[in-house]
């Protein structure tokens, strides 16, 4: 995390959710995020349960995962890719920054747009 401090226009840590998190940003920023959710990172076992006819909601929305997910402009991707390759840490591009949508996270599936319904993280305040 330190590292992306010059680099990262906004960071933060995915405790509460990964949909909740980045809604966090994407409401902060007044943008929307695109996430394509073939290219979230699993782990062998969630991605054998997907095989099994599993879904991804806790994938999208459970916590406690202590990720950080990040943003950055696209010139500055090398200098990431650099930091992550000193570090030994494995980094996964799973979306992009657009400009402000009807939806602040709009995801796609298999090429498509896709719609989650379930809860998009926990709420600290409820």
């Amino acid at each position: 995390g330190r590292a992306l401090l010059n680099l990262a226009s906004a960071c933060l840590d995915v405790s509460d959710g990964l949909l909740g998190d980045l809604e966090h940003i994407a409401s902060a920023s007044d943008v929307s995020i695109e996430i394509d959710t073939g290219l979230i990172p699993l782990s062998a076992a969630y991605q054998e349960f997907i095989n099994n006819g599993g879904d991804l909601t806790k994938a999208l929305s459970g916590g406690d995962d202590y990720q950080l997910a990040f943003c950055c402009s696209p010139d500055k991707r090398q200098s990431v890719k650099q930091i992550a390759s000193d570090l030994n840490i494995r980094l996964t591009r799973i979306g992009r920054v657009r400009e402000k949508q009807d939806a602040r996270l709009l995801l796609i599936h298999n090429g498509k747009p896709f719609t989650f319904e379930a809860s998009s993280g926990f709420q600290h305040f409820q």
